[in-house]
């Protein structure tokens, strides 16, 4: 503007170029057995603008995520775990020498940790007789718990016991030494995982008594012939 007079022009155009894209997804929530190994997980690919590269991060509690070193793939497989773990994927899109992050959701494995508990002390019964009930230590952890016992004669060979299916249980009349263990599986989020309780033997007192030979017939006031003993064994 000089004086009244007032002339317009315009500089030259300028662009901002927005970096829009779309980071994608990782999925889904996994259950795994302690030491189990996560199936990989899926990945629903990056859209929009720029050219993607990837991080990703693992967190104990949800909250607090760490970078995983040398995961810079669009999918990622992870480890076993022995502890629940949650998992994300950072994107970033580069376009025009500027990058932009964005994050995925979060996944979380879980790991079903459990203790099977114990079913007590070995045990030494007469032949014929029945075992102590076999009680110990109830199992503790994740899940909900159900059980089955198995036998053996060698605790080699280990045999399902029919209808067993408590956390206690008692056997029936012995012969000979036998084994017990029970089967402990742990179920959390439809995902079972079972583990054994130690074993405990239960040994078994053969004994044969033998005998003695044979009746007589004496007068009276006669001292019998001693009798004839065949050894126990």
């Amino acid at each position: 503007t000089v004086g009244a007079r007032s002339c317009v022009e315009n500089t030259d155009t300028v662009l901002i170029t927005v970096n829009n894209f779309i980071p994608g997804a990782i999925a889904i929530d996994q259950t795994i057995c302690d030491g189990g190994n996560p199936a990989a997980f899926t990945s629903t690919t990056p859209t929009g603008d720029g050219a993607f590269t990837y991080k990703w991060y693992e967190s104990l509690d949800g909250t607090v995520f760490t970078e995983i070193v040398g995961a810079v793939a669009e999918t990622y497989d992870p480890a076993a775990l022995t502890v629940d773990t949650w998992f994300k994927r950072a994107v970033t899109s580069t376009l025009n020498g500027n990058t932009c992050t964005e994050e995925t959701n979060a996944v979380r494995v879980w790991v079903i940790n459990f203790a099977p508990g114990t079913i007590g002390v070995d045990q030494t019964i007469c032949e014929g007789t029945v075992p102590a009930t076999f009680t110990g230590t109830a199992p503790s952890g994740d899940g909900v718990f159900t059980y089955s016992w198995e036998s053996s004669p060698d605790s080699a060979v280990w045999i399902p016991v029919g209808g067993a299916f408590s956390s206690t249980y008692t056997a029936p009349a012995l012969a000979a030494d036998t084994w017990y263990r029970r089967i402990v599986t742990s179920t959390l989020n439809l995902q079972s995982c079972s583990q054994m309780t130690p074993p405990v033997k239960v040994t078994v007192n053969n004994l044969d008594p033998q005998s003695i030979a044979a009746d007589q017939w004496i007068c009276e006031g006669i001292t019998p012939l001693a009798f004839i003993s065949v050894t126990p064994t």
